[in-house]
């Protein structure tokens, strides 16, 4: 089928169902968004504006279809879990999902600004630390081993500010096998 020939059924098909008849001005539109849509310039296509007001009602219409069958099925792309606010907030849902509990996953201030810092809630801490149930848990959850720590119960774990610390952390809190393990950078 030719553009031409595409142009013109997408033009019947959508006036019956739109209730507009199709016009030159809509069929050369129909014809613009089709060639956008084969160069993949869907950037161009979603924001041009044709010249009538009933062309561009039908012509919005035309491209919202069109665009949405062609990004169906397309995978979102992943978060980029590198940025400080995306990997606390991906820590955070991860944590919460995976125990059913709520964890205080927070970012550090001033000079400290783009480390994490994961714990108990302040409710649930005793003095400055986890209880050991909660020690014993959020180790767990982020595939660590507290007996190897030595220690019956943390403050906190602390993620460096480093894209692959933080990149490791989101995929232990999500159950999954980091992918990458951050590398300790400093002296």
């Amino acid at each position: 089928m030719t553009v031409t020939e595409l142009r013109e059924e997408l033009a019947r098909v959508l006036a019956d169902e739109n209730g507009l008849p199709p016009t030159g001005a809509a069929l050369d539109v129909l014809g613009t968004v089709i060639t956008a849509l084969q160069d993949r310039d869907l950037i161009w296509a979603e924001h041009s504006k044709p010249g009538t007001p009933s062309t561009r009602v039908y012509a919005g219409d035309v491209v919202g279809e069109l665009i949405s069958e062609f990004i169906e099925g397309v995978p979102e792309p992943e978060p980029d879990y590198t940025d400080r606010n995306t990997a606390i907030k991906a820590i955070r849902e991860a944590l919460k999902e995976r125990s059913g509990r709520s964890w205080s996953v927070t970012g550090g201030r001033g000079t400290a600004w783009g480390w994490i810092t994961i714990s108990a809630p302040p409710r649930r801490m005793e003095g400055m630390w986890m209880s050991a149930e909660d020690s014993a848990e959020l180790m767990r959850l982020l595939g660590r081993d507290l007996a190897a720590s030595g220690r019956e119960r943390i403050q906190q774990i602390t993620v460096p500010d480093a894209g692959d610390f933080r990149r490791e952390y989101v995929a232990r809190a999500q159950g999954r096998e980091p992918e990458v393990i951050g590398q300790r950078y400093w002296d």
